[in-house]
């Protein structure tokens, strides 16, 4: 399976409704257009406050093998899974639901390891 670009969009409130058109209904016309226009290969997802507004796949996933983009393809992510850990850390602790300082068995109460202590977040 080929690497394809996946992108994460938390949509922000910026498609206003044109007559008599949804805000979902404009948003699924401008990703599909983008996506036909782009050659995009791939998966999107565009969430408001938690709530999914689009989710659809593009393109070919596997060019050898002809296999297209599904909801289901399985998508080798490599090395971007850690950008995304650390984003996801940092909000929280920008939401100070967590400290960087802290030892992971404050966390993981349930962790008997030997680093418990020792490792922090």
């Amino acid at each position: 399976m080929t690497m394809a670009n996946i992108y994460w969009v938390k949509a922000q409130t910026a498609y206003h409704t044109g007559a008599g058109e949804s805000t979902t209904a404009r948003l699924r016309k401008f990703i599909r257009d983008y996506a036909d226009s782009h050659h995009f290969n791939g998966w999107i997802r565009v969430e408001e406050d938690g709530k999914p507004l689009f989710n659809g796949s593009f393109g070919i996933a596997d060019r050898t093998f002809h296999v297209p983009c599904t909801d289901a393809t399985k998508y080798k992510i490599a090395s971007i899974a850690e950008a995304f850990t650390a984003v996801r850390v940092l909000q929280l602790v920008e939401e100070m639901k967590i400290g960087l300082d802290q030892p992971i068995k404050q966390y993981l109460s349930s962790y008997g390891g030997e680093g418990a202590d020792r490792v922090k977040v």
